[in-house]
């Protein structure tokens, strides 16, 4: 049998495990930081017994926790567990308590920046890797103020990741934290389509490879949203529970493509709402899982269809079913806006169409 645990928000792949393959003896997709720290079991299966361990709990581990089981039928069973870890050294209302810190990616790829302004006594500040290993850092900024330090430190990753800033002051038995994750960049590319038509997300592995018998997950990334999931011919078309309801029996797969490799699918009557970025992902590929990245833009404008009238030099433009209203202006080759007439703005069930503009 096949159960997951997740936690929610934000969403981490804790432990999956199925038909005796799980996180700890190779099945893959697990999220980085919690790697080593999870463990199922084995005896307690037969009855039906899916509790995890957690091992080294952290602040960060704090939250929702969802336990799974996804072939379930009628339905999938669903279990919600809240865990709360409460934080060690640390005295609560402290004036000169150090706040969270603030950690960022800064432009160049791999420098984290961690921030810990306003506290007294003065904070050691540190970043650590998933395995709580001290990595080496730089302070870019010591100063005080009114008697209060202003921390920054800043350290350069080259592996994806979650790590995290802390901040100790022993003086007065304090430590809090902030966590931030580095994940390999992945390309998005863009769909555009007018509302209420039909759009394919498109996502095909590059080698070609049959996929009939694989794991393919569709999802929308803000708020996270299950759009479609294939997993050995069974899919959300034909009883796989799981999927949202907003998308429900709008979103189809290409069952004869699936040979070659492609896991597109087509979403039918497109909504404003629909707008945001996509991710197909394969969990099970080895190394390691592929991940395709869309984004979805829903109503914007048509290419402008632009003609020489008979009257010689005389330019028209026409953008028709744009929502919301565009704002169409002819340029020159330097960049320059020429002016120009309009001679149409009509709007047809909330779309303007077409609006046109002769030069």
């Amino acid at each position: 049998m096949l159960f997951d645990w997740v936690k929610e928000v934000p969403r981490k792949e804790v432990f999956m495990y199925r038909n005796r393959n799980h996180y700890n003896n190779g099945l893959p997709g697990q999220d980085v930081e919690f790697k080593g720290r999870v463990s199922h079991y084995p005896e307690e299966l037969k009855y039906g017994n899916a509790s995890i361990r957690l091992k080294q709990t952290r602040v960060e581990d704090n939250g929702i926790y969802t336990c799974r089981f996804p072939d379930m039928k009628p339905s999938e069973k669903i279990f919600r567990i809240e865990l709360v870890v409460e934080p060690v050294l640390k005295i609560p209302n402290f004036t000169g308590a150090a706040p969270k810190p603030y950690v960022t990616i800064l432009k160049d790829k791999g420098l984290l920046q961690c921030e810990v302004p306003g506290a007294s006594p003065k904070p050691t500040v540190e970043w650590r890797d998933s395995d709580n290993k001290t990595l080496l850092s730089k302070t870019v900024q010591d100063e005080e103020q009114q008697g209060r330090f202003h921390v920054t430190v800043q350290t350069t990753v080259t592996e994806p990741g979650c790590y995290h800033c802390v901040a100790t002051q022993m003086e007065i038995w304090y430590r809090i934290s902030s966590e931030i994750c580095v994940h390999h960049e992945t390309p998005v590319a863009r769909v555009t389509v007018r509302e209420d038509d039909d759009v394919i997300l498109p996502c095909s592995l590059d080698t070609n490879e049959n996929i009939e018998s694989m794991l393919f997950d569709w999802v929308k990334e803000v708020p996270r949203k299950e759009v479609f999931m294939y997993r050995n011919r069974n899919h959300y078309d034909n009883g796989l529970p799981g999927q949202d309801v907003e998308f429900k029996g709008r979103v189809s797969h290409f069952p004869e493509e699936l040979k070659y490799g492609n896991a597109s699918i087509r979403l039918k009557q497109t909504r404003v709402e629909d707008n945001g970025t996509y991710t197909c992902i394969f969990p099970e590929i080895k190394p390691s899982e592929k991940i395709f990245r869309i984004e979805l833009v829903v109503g914007a404008a048509p290419e402008p269809y632009v003609t020489i009238l008979k009257e010689k030099g005389l330019l028209q433009c026409k953008v028709p079913g744009a929502s919301p209203k565009p704002t169409v202006e002819w340029w020159d080759s330097d960049n320059k806006t020429l002016p120009s007439k309009t001679v149409q703005d009509e709007e047809e069930q909330g779309r303007p169409s077409p609006p046109s503009r002769l030069l």
